[in-house]
């Protein structure tokens, strides 16, 4: 808007007629096909300083879970991070990295990017995917200097929003925005829903940025940062919006909510994903645990979405391991949703309360089972 210019907009809204009852969620039933057209996915989890401080408590960690990638995040104007500490938790992991540097200075970002590269390439690290923010044409091409063979992206370390109003970012070899579903509210109804808007915003990216990928990250249901003021104070233990602890990362529901966004970015169609942290992740916590079958999946095309009717509660994958394959049902709905056709015998997992069953198998609400699949290996 220029200065002093008004702008006046109204909207009038008339509903008319009873709307038709809403139909139940139908039962789930196991497909007998797959539906992604990507299946290479990759999959990384957040690591950070902490993490670094006990390099082979971390090292041990990551070997177990297996992730595709670690995600670091880290600012420019911060003190210098233990890269050896850093190479010997890459190396266990046997994954590639994903380096975010964020608070790049307007002037003379190269020095910056050249700084961080040397302290790296010292230590025998070469990131596979370099994202700078802010994302201005000079931090891109130092970042292409320095980092000469990895894909450099930008966008915006916050939430989609942020990286919509971006019109004029530089050429770049992904997009990349987070996602926090806990930034208006907290209830469990809400976060759960938060995967359904991802797709569209994907859809969005790609009308916008034709043929550039997206990668998605670091995410999980705190609030790791914001964009918009401080975050709302929090011990852990309560339902807090913009909370930067929620104590449901680490349990059932978390591992159901980490397996729902990944389920709804391998539908999107996006190149990588970083949910969840290695802080929140290992161990015998549900999510530890869902990751753990995760990393023991075939790379590239282990994991691919089953298909999913539009008014369903839940949402399915199928997993190929080397010795077969399992299907992930995630029930993302407060009602139980019965699993129709399936013996008892055929639960591989089921974390926490996981499935009751009885006459049949059922999956309650916000819960995650893995099943043996009878699906042949693809």
């Amino acid at each position: 808007l220029r200065a002093g210019e008004m702008v006046r907009q109204q909207l009038r809204l008339r509903v008319e007629g009873v709307p038709p009852p809403a139909s139940p969620s139908p039962r789930w039933s196991r497909p007998t096909t797959t539906t992604t057209l990507r299946d290479d996915l990759r999959i990384g989890l957040e690591l950070t300083r902490s993490d670094l401080a006990a390099p082979a408590a971390s090292a041990a960690a990551v070997a177990a879970l297996r992730p595709d990638h670690l995600h670091l995040v880290m600012s420019v104007g911060e003190p210098d991070i233990d890269v050896q500490a850093l190479a010997r938790v890459l190396a266990a992991a046997q994954a590639r990295l994903r380096l975010d540097l964020l608070d790049m200075p307007a002037a003379n970002p190269a020095a910056a990017i050249e700084r961080v590269h040397a302290r790296l390439a010292g230590a025998g690290v070469e990131p596979a995917d370099v994202a700078v923010f802010p994302t201005t044409h000079e931090a891109v091409t130092a970042a292409r200097l320095c980092f000469a063979q990895a894909r450099i992206g930008g966008g915006t370390p916050d939430f989609f929003v942020q990286l919509n109003r971006q019109d004029r970012l530089p050429a770049l070899d992904f997009l990349s925005f987070s996602v926090c579903p806990i930034v208006h509210s907290a209830d469990d109804v809400t976060v759960m829903q938060s995967h359904r808007s991802l797709a569209a915003m994907l859809d969005t990216l790609q009308a916008s940025h034709p043929g550039v990928a997206v990668q998605i990250g670091p995410s999980g249901i705190a609030a790791r940062r914001s964009p918009l003021g401080e975050r709302a104070e929090s011990d852990g233990r309560h339902r807090v919006p913009l909370a930067p602890r929620d104590r449901r990362e680490t349990t059932v529901f978390g591992a159901a909510w980490i397996a729902g966004h990944i389920a709804a970015a391998l539908a999107g169609g996006a190149q990588a994903v970083t949910v969840g942290s290695l802080a929140t992740c290992r161990g015998d916590t549900p999510a530890g645990e869902m990751w753990a079958r995760l990393g023991r999946r075939v790379r590239p095309a282990g994991l691919r979405m089953l298909p999913v009717p539009a008014n369903a509660a839940w949402t399915a994958m199928r997993m190929t391991e080397p010795t077969g394959t399992q299907d992930l049902v995630v029930n993302l709905g407060p009602e139980p949703t019965d699993l129709e056709g399936v013996d008892p015998a055929e639960l591989s997992w089921r974390p926490g309360a996981g499935a009751a069953v009885g006459p049949r198998v059922t999956l309650p609400p916000y819960s995650i089972v893995a099943l043996r699949s009878h699906a042949p290996r693809e």
